[in-house]
């Protein structure tokens, strides 16, 4: 696929990579017609429905859900900033629900069988100090890397990092 990519790189940056705006009106039309629909602007209910479906569809995977709200937005199914507010707002709230539970479960979680096994309790408060002095760094990292922020978030929660202080980052 390198060389594919490679060259799809130089004609962009040449400024010949064929856009949206630069296509014959025949190459539109069969662009839509790919998908066997044409898909049209959703507003009204269709739009409130299509928003809580993309924010919901955050907790199973965000950045499918992402790519998806983009296509969606390429597509002019949907505007740009209902896009992006539907996926922000529900990986949010999705954030949220990780550092929740394991604020719920709390340090006891970690205390029992098979968790004690491998945890001590000072490596507990050694986590706990190292979570307060660079908490925010490793949020931000794990934003960048798929599968780390499960674990993450649902820590500070059994860690006890203040709510607002977790939501903040």
């Amino acid at each position: 696929t390198a060389p594919h990519m490679i060259d799809f790189v130089n004609r962009t940056e040449a400024g010949t990579t064929q856009t949206r705006s630069r296509a014959a009106e025949g190459r539109l039309r069969d662009a839509n017609q790919a998908v066997g629909f044409e898909m049209r602007s959703v507003e009204g209910i269709s739009l409130v429905v299509l928003w809580l479906l993309l924010a919901v569809a955050t907790f199973i995977s965000e950045d499918l859900t992402s790519i998806s709200g983009g296509l969606l937005v390429a597509k002019g199914v949907l505007g740009f900033i209902p896009a992006t507010l539907a996926c922000l707002i529900g990986i949010f709230v999705g954030d949220m629900l990780l550092y929740l539970a394991g604020r719920w479960l709390g340090r006891d979680f970690v205390r029992r069988a098979p968790l004690k096994w491998f945890l001590s309790e000072s490596d507990i408060t050694r986590t706990a100090h190292w979570f307060d002095r660079r908490g925010m760094i490793l949020i931000f990292v794990t934003r960048f890397f798929p599968g780390t922020r499960l674990a993450t978030y649902f820590t500070a929660g059994i860690l006890g990092v203040g709510l607002l202080r977790f939501s903040l980052y």
